[in-house]
């Protein structure tokens, strides 16, 4: 059942559409009828204010997307479930022809975050990378950011049937200065 308004409604039943008219003791007119008996459902039409903008994250004069992880330090794949202590930087690597480059490091804050700048419409991976410099954990598999992409996630290796935790990452703190891994790397990246 579906109000239209002034004492008019619109019921669907038994495979059909009919008006119904308040005002004039409840008189049902049949609207529509499926010869098939199909089952309908009865919404309501009427005119709106023609929407003034569509708000979009992608913004198409930036050449560059941001990266916002919450938690690199998550892990299912070790016994305490995280890596703290064990992860200094993320490396963001592009794919370049039949491999790849290094566009820099992007410091993990204490909680596990880290926020970067990264060229828009390039594969890249990440690495994360240990106190002696060597890679803890690699992503095998290529993502992207779009222009003007802010992408965020919950943690490099997080279980996707758990939210992250409801708190303000410290990599924000400083939201204004993402790392910057374009640079030069982009002019070698893209033709």
């Amino acid at each position: 059942m579906t109000a239209l308004g002034d004492g008019e409604l619109v019921v669907s039943r038994g495979g059909g559409l009919y008006s119904v008219d308040l005002r004039r003791g409840g008189r049902e007119e049949l609207v529509y009828r499926s010869a098939r008996g199909e089952s309908v459902q009865a919404v309501p039409i009427a005119a709106h204010a023609v929407v003034k903008a569509y708000r979009s994250i992608l913004h198409p004069e930036r050449k560059t997307g941001r990266m916002l992880c919450l938690d690199a330090y998550v892990s299912e794949d070790v016994a305490s479930g995280r890596l703290a202590g064990h992860i200094t930087r993320v490396r963001v690597l592009a794919k370049q022809g039949d491999g790849e480059r290094a566009l820099g490091d992007a410091p993990v804050e204490l909680d596990g975050s880290f926020y970067a700048t990264v060229p828009a419409d390039v594969p890249i991976r990440l690495e994360l990378i240990g106190n002696k410099g060597e890679v803890v954990k690699a992503q095998r598999s290529w993502m992207w950011v779009r222009n003007g992409e802010d992408r965020g996630c919950p943690g490099c290796h997080e279980s996707q049937a758990v939210a992250p935790e409801n708190r303000s990452p410290m990599a924000l703190e400083r939201f204004d200065t993402p790392s910057d891994l374009v640079g030069d790397a982009l002019k070698a990246v893209r033709p």
